[in-house]
């Protein structure tokens, strides 16, 4: 809580916090949320996680999609993006993002305490449209990108590019160790994200529930690509994730 007579803590944009949804992170900053919830008892609980130098208002179209199949949708701008604090585009260490998606994946599911089959594990499987996520990530289309004022618009700093290098590196430690479900969807045609990353995942983990599938001439931005490639990666993932979610939950949400 702000000290009496102290100005409200207030967005980028100058809209006080106390207008927005948000969370506060552990460094006491505030970070703006979007939630998507269905009618009803939800499913399960979906985190979608953006990507570098944008925002999670463009994923609008995929959590209406997911909420359409009763699912909890969830996402919030990171630190130093969109109307999140933080300054923009730095930050110390990679894992803060990460930090910080636990955190407000925690947060839902102690709001949710009767999805029970979810408390042995934090997630029951990952989509990812290219390296770089954490959930549901895929990006924006160039025009679209460069027309929001909440996307960041200049160069990459040093020290940000210092970090994503040691997260990917990072990465590429950890994948041998992956054991959870995931889905990657990447196209060939991906300037941004190289494929081979992708390709990398997919063979050398240890995961026995494991798909990858490469849309041929697909950009980086797949869910704002050609028209027919998006609806194809949000029929892709919708049906993924709705395969993966436990029989015992959706028996109980027919039932409810």
């Amino acid at each position: 809580m702000p000290e009496p007579g102290a100005a409200p803590r207030r967005s980028p944009q100058g809209v006080p916090y106390s207008d927005l949804p948000h969370i506060v992170n552990a460094d006491g900053l505030h970070l703006f949320c979007r939630y998507w919830e269905p009618t009803g008892q939800p499913r399960a609980l979906v985190f979608i996680a953006h990507g570098a130098g944008e925002h999670c208002g463009p994923y609008d179209e995929m959590a209406q999609r997911l909420k359409e199949l009763s699912l909890l949708v969830f996402a919030h701008d990171h630190v130093g993006h969109g109307q999140s604090e933080g300054d923009r585009m730095t930050i110390k260490d990679f894992q803060i993002y990460i930090r910080d998606s636990l955190q407000h994946i925690d947060l839902m599911k102690s709001r949710h305490p009767d999805l029970s089959w979810n408390k042995p594990m934090r997630v029951f499987g990952i989509v990812c449209t290219m390296m770089s996520c954490l959930v549901l990530c895929p990006g924006s289309s160039v025009e679209a990108y460069d027309a929001d004022e909440l996307n960041y618009h200049g160069g990459m700093r040093v020290s940000f590019a210092m970090q994503l290098m040691a997260a990917v590196e990072r990465m590429q430690r950890e994948v041998p160790s992956i054991s959870w479900p995931f889905l990657l969807l990447h196209g060939d045609a991906d300037k941004l994200c190289d494929i081979r990353g992708s390709r990398m995942m997919y063979d050398n983990s240890q995961s026995t529930d494991k798909k990858i599938k490469i849309y041929e001439g697909g950009y980086h931005a797949l869910h704002h690509d050609l028209p027919e490639v998006a609806e194809s990666v949000l029929k892709e993932l919708t049906s993924w994730i709705t395969e993966h979610i436990p029989a015992a939950t959706s028996q109980e949400a027919q039932g409810s």
